[in-house]
């Protein structure tokens, strides 16, 4: 069976040219050696000098040791011991780091080519890359200036002693030339002492002799330490410390502990920058200031997606790199199996636990893939194949009603199951409802309605945003509607009737994209009258299909690691800031706008008990924008393809419009309403092609799912995708038939889908959930489809440009939307 690979990729690969013709223009043998050579010298330096600095380290570590006190209530005895934790954190994770890259070297071709010299090169260029463009503001703002390394002495550093944090920002500097221990009681000689080091940070006690030569005592950052700290400690012996005027309070030397923490673990995996971008670095300042506090009120600092739990608040002694995972129910599993970055141990735990899956768990009764019994590698290879959908469909006909498709996870696929699983909760009978799973979960503060796990929030929300989708809000919204059809009409007039065509399902997704700005942020992304993509919509999209593998490294979190290697993150996270800062632009200039226009947000400006955030309103606004833009581009895509596939249902979609109106004019939302065979064209293209290609996942609370009970914490779903397509519900489910959806009096009835279970169509979804944009999508497509047929005749093109007709079902993937083949429609128009 296909999986991961494109049959299409094997096509190509088979019917391209001779091989020798492919590699004529590759280099010689002799510089690719001689490029080898380097890489593995460059790499070789690269742990020789991490390991020399390690050295460093363990011979600070010593040094600093015996300057200890029994005074547990000496401040900077407290100070002392923070230092030395940090560290030996910063130790263990050097040598777990290495031990990784061993044990990847060791198991395979595969994930030998995942750990060669390149990938580790790359990273370390990705970070060089990031730190030569960070900027001296927000180094200074956000943290310790990134220069060469005070431990390296075959190179100057004149820049080691500059303040690095902000609580320092503003302390005049010392002149180099001046011995620091000329300038009693100045309060940049104790920044000196503990903040002069980018790569680790100094213990502020650190004056004893051998500590620093350790470093270099004739180097200039040596005489600046040594005078700092001689100078602090002649002071403290003396008693002439002015304490209470003395930066030096436990809150700032926290804030500037964190902050060299951060880039030095940073630094250490290239997992930090690269994955979360600089903006996150005020998290991860505040995640360790919890760390070094433990204490209630730093807790309640921590951003709401890294809250520490309970196990993270009573074990201290796991890596301090779990605490920045986004994912609660991650951290604890990376804690619970201790030695995390231990491949060893690790695959230990797998083999247990696989043992323990299919035999012993709670669901080994329940059918289903053997593979999905034991391990989340079924799951993660058939997502990964982007085929989840027919996966999912494949499943149900070889198993039947209920499949486990994880170790923890039951898959429904009956309508009644469905119904339970997202219907209203029915409180009369003691139900508890199905919540929404980890699945929903993002690293941002704020999540929009359709991610929003919490029911009372997600319920006030709804509330509030229920008015922009309600039919008289509606009535107000299809002026601005109707003019981007109009535009779209002219433009497919000028471009449709080209040889090769248009590509429908990009034109759509312009029009889509250009209704929904312009409700959503008052201002269109003007990509129909353009005839291009808007940039900030493109990197959106990208970020959402690429970032479906993320999905896997929730499931699998020992993959983490991993990460920089399977994913451009650096790309990933440069898109997502140009989508934000865009947002932000358009929801600034909407709130500008005030109330006055009948959009998604005017009544809410309006009323100030809301009271809403610029932050809600762009969280919201974005997430909207996806909802109901691209599902509603897939919805008219994939209804092209099929009226084109039954040139009948066409014909008699013609008959109707054609039949019922006389002018363009005539077209609106209120007499497309009568057109029953378009409204059931829709609803069978809905039916066959669901949007929404994923199954969408709860937690159980513990109840029953059609007569069987359910565990309490057992993820649990169903599809649309799979109802729609079950002969349990239709007659021929593979095939497109809108007369199944016409009542029996209408000429075009056929009595062979007299039994269909309509009802079982859900493609908006049921219960509290179900799309708040209903209404608004089948008015878009009723007017779009409508005037399509009256103005245009349809013409498919045959080919894909690959040699092969476009077939919907093979050529479509999944990355938690549809991405759909390049389809190409001619469009003529008609005279009349």
């Amino acid at each position: 069976m296909e999986t991961v690979f494109d049959r299409r990729e094997v096509d190509e690969q088979q019917t391209s040219g001779p091989k020798r013709r492919r590699t004529a223009t590759r280099p010689s043998r002799l510089a690719r050696d001689k490029k080898k050579a380097q890489n593995k010298a460059a790499q070789r330096s690269f742990r020789e000098k991490k390991e020399l600095h390690l050295h460093y380290l363990e011979s600070f570590v010593e040094a600093v040791k015996s300057t200890q006190n029994d005074d547990a209530n000496d401040s900077n005895q407290r100070l002392l011991q923070a230092h030395l934790q940090l560290l030996e954190d910063y130790r263990r994770l050097h040598e777990s780091f290495i031990k990784l890259r061993q044990k990847l070297q060791s198991i395979g071709q595969s994930a030998l080519s995942a750990a060669d010299d390149d990938s580790f090169d790359e990273v370390e260029r990705a970070v060089e890359k990031y730190n030569d463009n960070t900027t001296a503001a927000e180094a200074n703002a956000e943290l310790p200036t990134h220069t060469g390394s005070p431990l390296d002495t075959t190179q100057s550093n004149p820049l080691a002693s500059q303040p690095l944090d902000t609580p320092f920002a503003g302390l005049e500097t010392a002149s180099i030339n001046q011995p620091m221990i000329d300038q009693p009681g100045s309060p940049n000689s104790l920044v000196q002492s503990f903040m002069s080091i980018r790569d680790i940070s100094l213990p502020g006690l650190s004056t004893l002799n051998n500590a620093v030569n350790v470093v270099n005592s004739k180097s200039l950052f040596a005489d600046k330490v040594e005078g700092a700290c001689k100078q602090f400690l002649s002071q403290i012996s003396q008693n002439t410390v002015d304490w209470k005027n003395m930066w030096l309070n436990p809150l700032e030397i926290k804030n500037s502990l964190a902050s060299v923490a951060i880039r030095l673990i940073s630094e250490l995996s290239g997992l930090g920058i690269l994955i979360y971008g600089s903006d996150f670095h005020r998290s991860l300042q505040r995640i360790l200031l919890w760390r070094l506090s433990n204490d209630l009120e730093s807790k309640l600092g921590v951003p709401e997606p890294f809250q520490p739990t309970p196990l993270q608040y009573s074990l201290m002694n796991y890596p301090v790199i779990i605490d920045f995972i986004p994912w609660a129910s991650i951290r604890d599993q990376l804690i619970l199996s201790r030695h995390i970055l231990d491949l060893d141990v690790t695959l230990t735990y797998q083999v247990v636990m696989c043992f323990y899956n299919y035999f012993f768990h709670p669901l080994a009764k329940y059918p289903g893939p053997k593979l999905a019994a034991i391990s989340e590698l079924w799951y993660a290879k058939n997502w990964l194949s982007k085929r989840w959908a027919f996966t999912l469909l494949d499943a149900s006909k070889k198993y039947g009603d209920v499949i486990r498709i994880a170790p923890n996870e039951l898959f429904f696929t009956s309508f009644e199951a469905f119904k339970e699983i997202y219907g209203h909760t029915n409180h009369s009978k003691g139900r508890k409802p199905f919540l929404k799973s980890e699945f929903y979960d993002n690293p941002d503060e704020m999540s929009p309605l359709g991610a929003e796990r919490d029911p009372v929030r997600h319920r006030e929300t709804r509330k509030m945003l229920a008015h922009s989708f309600s039919e008289s809000a509606l009535t107000q919204q299809v002026q601005f509607i109707m003019s981007h059809i109009d535009l779209f009409m002219k433009q497919i007039e000028k471009y449709g009737s080209h040889e090769k065509g248009i590509q429908v399902d990009e034109w759509f997704n312009w029009l889509t994209f250009d209704i929904i700005g312009d409700l959503a942020f008052g201002e269109s992304f003007h990509a129909v009258e353009k005839v291009k993509s808007n940039p900030a919509v493109t990197a959106l999209m990208n970020v959402l299909f690429t970032g479906s593998v993320v999905n896997i490294f929730r499931r699998m979190p020992y993959l983490w690691p991993l990460a920089p290697f399977m994913l451009p993150i650096s790309k990933l996270q440069k898109e997502r800031k140009l989508h934000q800062e865009f947002a932000r632009e358009l929801i600034v200039k909407r709130i500008a706008k005030g109330n006055d226009r009948a959009d998604f947000f005017g009544h809410l400006l309006g009323d100030e008990k809301t009271r809403l955030s610029e932050e809600f309103l762009r969280t919201n606004a974005s997430s909207l924008l996806i909802a109901g833009s691209e599902t509603t581009a897939t919805a008219l895509s994939g209804m092209t393809y099929y009226l084109l596939e039954r040139p009948e249902c066409l014909r008699a979609l013609q008959d109707e419009v054609r039949g019922a109106f006389q002018s363009d004019d005539e077209i609106n939302e209120t007499s497309t309403r009568d057109l029953v065979y378009v409204d059931d064209v829709i609803k069978e293209a809905l039916r066959i092609f669901i949007p929404l290609p994923i199954n969408v996942p709860r937690v159980s609370p513990g109840a029953m799912v059609e007569g069987r009970y359910i565990p309490e914490g057992v993820i649990v779903s169903g599809h649309q995708y799979t109802l729609g397509h079950s002969d349990r519900y239709f007659a021929d489910p593979e095939e497109f038939h809108p007369e199944r959806w016409l009542p029996s009096t209408h000429k075009l009835y056929s009595r062979r889908y007299g039994d269909d279970n309509l009802d079982a169509s859900k493609p908006f979804l049921i219960g509290p959930r179900t799309c708040l944009g209903k209404n608004l999508a089948y008015l878009e497509m009723r007017i779009i489809l409508s005037k399509l047929i009256f103005f245009f005749e349809w013409e498919a093109l045959d080919e894909l440009g690959v040699g092969k007709k476009v077939d919907w079902s093979r050529d479509v993937r999944v990355q938690f939307l549809w991405s759909k083949p390049d389809m190409r429609v001619r469009y003529t128009r008609r005279n009349f």
